[in-house]
């Protein structure tokens, strides 16, 4: 199984999906890049995938997860898919902060790179499962790595640098 997007051109991620890109909102890129997938086991029954940024570690302590989604039974994301396609559920990005008047809800979507510091490598990973996985939108990131154990049947990464 393999991924490919055409928004990523020479390892890099265009820079619309991200910080220098023109759909922000509250300081949180919300364009979501298209991507495909290709040669899926014949037993997938959905995708699941987390995008996240492991260069972010030194800034902020942690892996900075910027879009996951589960019960996926497409194999080609469109465009901007975060915003416009309701076929799949997504989990709470690391832009939320319980600490604004916000509802983690808000952030079960795509929120965009923004590197402070340097480029980052950034990396799509895509397991494709033999069931749908029982959760809501706006899962955690735990929670969507333990209800998919016991159910990957492939597994496939697609990494891209963004500026800073």
């Amino acid at each position: 199984m393999k991924i490919t997007s055409s928004a990523v051109v020479d390892g890099a991620l265009d820079i619309i999906y991200g910080k220098f890109g023109d759909d922000v909102i509250n300081g949180m890129p919300v364009r979501s890049f298209p991507f495909e997938i290709h040669e899926a086991p014949h037993d997938t029954v959905s995708f699941a995938f987390i995008f996240d940024d492991p260069d972010s570690i030194p800034v902020c302590g942690f892996p900075w997860t910027h879009w996951m989604a589960a019960n996926l039974h497409d194999t080609v994301i469109a465009d901007d898919a975060s915003r416009t396609n309701r076929t799949f559920i997504q989990g709470v990005n690391s832009w939320f902060n319980p600490r604004r008047k916000e509802t983690a809800l808000q952030y079960a979507c795509y929120g965009g790179p923004a590197p402070p510091d340097r480029m980052h490598t950034y990396v799509l990973t895509l397991w494709a499962l033999d069931s749908d996985v029982a959760m809501q939108q706006g899962f955690s990131k735990q929670e969507l790595l333990n209800a998919i154990k016991g159910h990957i049947v492939a597994t496939a990464k697609l990494h891209a640098t963004y500026q800073s």
